[in-house]
């Protein structure tokens, strides 16, 4: 059986032109419906789903130069790739655009807060 590999370096980048740097996690929402469960007043169970587009999030270095987070952020039709290095898997989101509210550390440079959603996601690796 072949061993799992997770890990290792992950590059990024966007079609807006603005290259960001990942720090830390990238974290992937592989499914467009978010699920859940309502109880009927008789005790019995309906399940709900809800249409959430294709998301993830990640935390970033913060950009070197001006403020890039406003042209980021107004960003639509985005596409997006990302590539894990030591695993050879490939993320790419297609008609992205980026949600969220960008916090910046000045202690460490992060950027948090940053998320995306997307109408279509492949894995490919």
């Amino acid at each position: 059986m072949a061993q799992q590999k997770f890990g290792g370096e992950i590059r990024f980048n966007t079609s807006t032109g603005v290259n960001l740097v990942l720090r830390a996690n990238l974290e992937v929402s592989p499914s467009k419906m978010s699920h859940d469960v309502v109880v009927n007043q008789d005790g019995s169970l309906a399940k709900t789903a809800t249409i959430m587009g294709y998301r993830a999030s990640a935390t970033f270095q913060e950009p070197v130069g001006a403020n890039k987070w406003d042209e980021i952020m107004a960003a639509t039709d985005i596409n997006i790739r990302s590539v894990e290095e030591f695993t050879g898997v490939v993320h790419a989101w297609t008609a992205a655009m980026m949600l969220g509210d960008p916090q910046v550390s000045r202690a460490s440079g992060e950027v948090t807060g940053v998320t995306w959603a997307a109408e279509s996601y492949r894995k490919l690796g």
